[in-house]
């Protein structure tokens, strides 16, 4: 190990800290506080005030598509500052807000936070500081911020209980002040010249020089372009959002529209928040030994198989909407830690953060326009089945896109 090359602990650390009070604490947490404001504010329609995740989402599109640019002018950690400042007042604003027209404004500062402090922030790190085993180190630090959520979310649901949603957000925004102040104080953008990334050395670099045009220089987001693979992820990226997510989020009224509880709900999201947390790190190892392609396509057969059975569910055992959150829960995984790291592995790290930013912005319109989509069919139709099998074709067409992504003929394209 080279001299101060451990400080990249610190570093993963540092960013699994900022998940952790951005991913757990701020966005995963957001539905907690819907039901308790439309009560205080009865002249809200569910719609209009469920438009402030729209608005979050669009504005996370549009400043992916520049992420390249801002990372070079201002690095990781300032962006992370930047971004951590934006998640506190996002907190202070929703505890004051009296008008849907400010929560509507809170929401743009939300999708600054979520794009500097998660879209950004540990991939770009971990790519710059540790010099292999990327997948692995992604998902831990992503499951960190699953952890967040399944912490934080029964004591923030009891603070809402207790005292009101606006003593909440504050004592929510308390926690997320110190932790992401904590997490911003360790990382650093590069490690030290003369140092380099850890496990850069001796056989490693040895692997790395063999392969060092894709591995090292990698494309730039103009090279990137002309090439067949950017469109199949940028398709990858954008319908594995489009359709996973809205499933997700529409397992609990599922679940409930079946006849089951409220309290058979709760469990079914608790069973779904276990599996994220403990599939994310093995997901990620897997990623790094079988590669991306295989993975991706586990998780969209996992999501296809979740999807029969939800269809089904009717004349199934009560438990089966039980294993249906195992299976999407493990299908959530793909567009977060998969489809980064299928961008180092096609395009390099050149202008990894620039790529990265286009096919975030590809996976945040999926997720932003897949449930009111879904909504729309069951509102025509008074049923998801249509939906669904449409599902099942995308998600056919995933495993087949990926493929031509990753295969050898259009890596060779990549390299050259």
């Amino acid at each position: 190990m080279n001299k101060k090359s451990w400080y990249a602990w610190v570093v993963l650390l540092g960013a699994g800290m900022i998940l952790f009070s951005v991913t757990g604490l701020i966005y995963n947490t957001q539905s907690l506080y819907i039901a308790p404001i439309l009560e205080k504010f009865p002249e809200f329609s569910r719609a209009s005030f469920t438009l402030t995740i729209t608005i979050s989402s669009i504005v996370m599109a549009i400043l992916c598509m520049s992420l390249s640019k801002v990372v070079k002018k201002i690095g990781v950690r300032k962006m992370t500052m930047i971004g951590g400042i934006t998640g506190v007042l996002y907190l202070f604003i929703n505890s004051i807000a009296q008008s849907l027209i400010v929560f509507y404004l809170s929401a743009v500062l939300l999708g600054i936070t979520i794009t500097f402090c998660v879209v950004v922030t540990a991939p770009t790190l971990i790519n710059s500081w540790f010099a292999k085993n990327s997948g692995t180190l992604l998902a831990i630090a992503t499951s960190v911020g699953y952890a967040g959520s399944m912490i934080f979310s029964p004591i923030i649901g009891n603070w809402i209980q207790t005292y009101g949603y606006q003593v909440a957000y504050r004592n929510n925004l308390i926690f997320v002040a110190v932790i992401m102040a904590v997490g911003i104080l360790l990382i650093r953008d590069n490690p030290d010249s003369e140092v380099g990334p850890l496990w850069a050395d001796k056989e490693s670099d040895t692997k790395q020089n063999t392969n060092s045009k894709i591995a090292v220089e990698g494309l730039t987001l103009a090279e990137a372009k002309k090439t067949k693979s950017f469109y199949l992820l940028l398709f990858c990226a954008f319908a594995l959002s489009f359709s996973i997510t809205s499933t997700m989020q529409t397992m609990a009224v599922y679940a409930q529209g079946l006849g089951y509880s409220s309290v058979y709900a709760g469990v079914m999201m608790s069973i779904y928040s276990i599996v994220n947390v403990v599939a994310t790190v093995p997901c990620g190892f897997l990623c790094d030994k079988l590669g991306v392609r295989t993975v991706i396509t586990s998780g969209a057969v996992a999501f296809i198989v979740g999807i029969l059975l939800m269809m089904n569910a009717a004349v199934l055992p009560s438990y089966t909407m039980y294993v249906v959150a195992g299976l999407i829960a493990y299908g959530m995984i793909m567009p977060l830690v998969p489809i980064q790291l299928s961008v180092k592995q096609v395009f390099g790290l050149k202008e990894y953060a620039g790529i990265l930013g286009v096919v975030s912005s590809a996976r945040t319109i999926g997720a932003a326009i897949g449930m009111p989509a879904l909504q729309l069919v069951y509102d025509i139709k008074q049923s998801y089945n249509i939906a669904f099998v449409i599902y099942i074709a995308i998600a056919i067409a995933i495993i087949i896109m990926i493929g031509l992504a990753t295969s050898k003929k259009n890596l060779a394209n990549v390299k050259g």
